[in-house]
C-alpha cells in the first residue's frame, strides 16, 4: 500500500517530468528560434544598410571638406604670392625714391652751378 502509493505519486508528479518532450514541442521550439533568427537577420540587415548610408554620407562630408580645403589652401596661397608681389613692389618703389633722394642734391648742385656759370658769363 506504501508502494502503491509511492509509485501513484511518482507516476502523477515525475514520470511526467522525466519522459522526453513530444515532437510537437521540439517543433515550437524550433519555429520559435527560426522566428528569432529571422528578426535578427533582418535587424542585421537593417543595420548594414543604415552602416551603409552612413559611410555614404561620412564619404560625401569628406568629399565636401577636402573640396573646401583645397580652395582655402589656393586662395591663401593666392593671398600669400600677392603679399609678396606687393612687397617686392614697394621695396622696388622705395629703391626708387631713395635714388631719386640721394640723387636730388646732385641735380639741385648742378641746375645750381649751370645757373651760376651762366650768369657769370652774361655779365
Amino acid at each position: 500500500s506504501f508502494a502503491y502509493g509511492a509509485f501513484a505519486l511518482f507516476k502523477k508528479h515525475l514520470l511526467p517530468h522525466l519522459q522526453p518532450p513530444t515532437s510537437t514541442a521540439y517543433e515550437e521550439d524550433r519555429d520559435a528560434l527560426n522566428a528569432q533568427f529571422d528578426a535578427a537577420e533582418a535587424l542585421l540587415k537593417e543595420i548594414q544598410a543604415e552602416s551603409a548610408a552612413v559611410r555614404k554620407a561620412v564619404e560625401e562630408q569628406k568629399e565636401v571638406i577636402d573640396k573646401t580645403t583645397a580652395n582655402v589652401e589656393a586662395v591663401v596661397s593666392e593671398m600669400r604670392e600677392a603679399e609678396h608681389k606687393t612687397r617686392d613692389e614697394m621695396r622696388e618703389i622705395r629703391d626708387e625714391v631713395n635714388n631719386i633722394r640721394e640723387m636730388l642734391p646732385k641735380v639741385l648742385q648742378f641746375i645750381l652751378h649751370s645757373k651760376m656759370s651762366l650768369t657769370s658769363e652774361s655779365r
